[in-house]
């Protein structure tokens, strides 16, 4: 099963979002598995794709292409290199990251950012590493 992953990841179908470990732990199954792209969740047939599935699909994606490898966190959505995200809608609370240093809440449906509450939209104007 996981080989059948791997090469779907490769192939650009899925997206794998693995432990934030080290060693053979990294290597086992991944904690998430995202589609790679979020037109893929509007060409699967059946009801409209779950909004929270889209953000954070969205979300992976563009960590990516900036050039961080994001992982799966315990107290939030994804980590990237130091800092902790935690995806949502507008009124997307911040219990899951209270106390919790460099955690920021990427919330879709505003304008505005203030505090750690940055807009979800703003994560589409990060600096692309190019084509994988």
């Amino acid at each position: 099963m996981l080989n059948f992953l791997y090469y779907l990841h490769q192939s650009r179908l899925i997206a794998l979002l693995p432990r934030n470990a080290h060693g053979i732990v990294r290597t086992q199954k991944p904690e998430r598995i995202y589609l790679d792209n979020t037109n893929i969740l509007y060409a699967l047939p059946g009801t409209e794709p779950n909004a929270g599935t889209l953000r954070e699909t969205f979300v992976h994606k563009a960590l990516q292409s900036a050039g961080w490898q994001p992982s799966y966190a315990k107290s939030g959505d994804f980590r990237a290199g130091e800092y902790l995200f935690e995806v949502g809608g507008r009124n997307k609370g911040n219990k899951q990251i209270a106390g919790v240093k460099n955690a920021f809440r990427l919330v879709d449906n505003t304008e505005a950012a203030f505090g750690n509450r940055i807009p979800l939209w703003l994560m589409s104007l990060l600096k692309t590493q190019g084509v994988r």
